[in-house]
């Protein structure tokens, strides 16, 4: 049971990496949970001529079933996203991912999902805080809080960002 992320990594998306383009490069990588209820596992796909790679995020429960997934292809390799950093909560309730633009659009804006567990739902931490959030770099902690940064509207001189903590228990879950 412990090995259960490379398991699923090597029976449910080996295969679908491998065939999802002959143009394209595809690598993946396993995220357990610390309870090992979860794998993410990221997918990211570089196309011949794109410069950063985009992603596709899939969260599987212990016996490989899908949960959840999200694709941050785009048709042109230029309008999509890189998931940049991933980082369950300690109690496996919440795994946090940023990402960065795959054309180098607004490279101070680091979007940001949340799997929630106990409604297996993804969600966008930005749109539902009314926030940006800016920083490449976040980290969780106990029980339920996100350090990172945001962009505070500044149209009169250069961008501005203030630390923010974001409790995710106030997430609400969408279906």
């Amino acid at each position: 049971m412990q090995h259960f992320c490379k398991y699923l990594l090597a029976t449910l998306i080996l295969l679908p990496c491998l065939c999802i383009s002959a143009a394209a490069k595809t690598t993946c990588q396993s995220y357990p949970s610390p309870d090992r209820r979860y794998c993410v596992i990221v997918q990211q796909v570089k196309a011949a001529r794109a410069i950063i790679p985009e992603s596709i995020i899939s969260i599987h429960d212990r016996d490989g079933k899908l949960i959840a997934r999200k694709s941050y292809t785009s048709a042109d390799h230029e309008h999509g996203f890189s998931i940049h950093q991933v980082q369950w909560s300690e109690d496996s309730s919440y795994c946090v991912w940023n990402r960065t633009s795959s054309g180098g659009h607004s490279p101070w804006h680091f979007p940001t999902d949340c799997f929630i567990a106990n409604c297996s739902s993804i969600v966008q931490i930005d749109t539902q805080m009314k926030m940006s959030l800016s920083a490449s770099h976040f980290n969780l902690t106990a029980p339920h809080m996100l350090q990172t940064q945001r962009l505070i509207p500044n149209p009169k001189s250069e961008p501005q960002y203030q630390d923010t903590a974001i409790s995710l228990d106030q997430l609400n879950c969408i279906k």
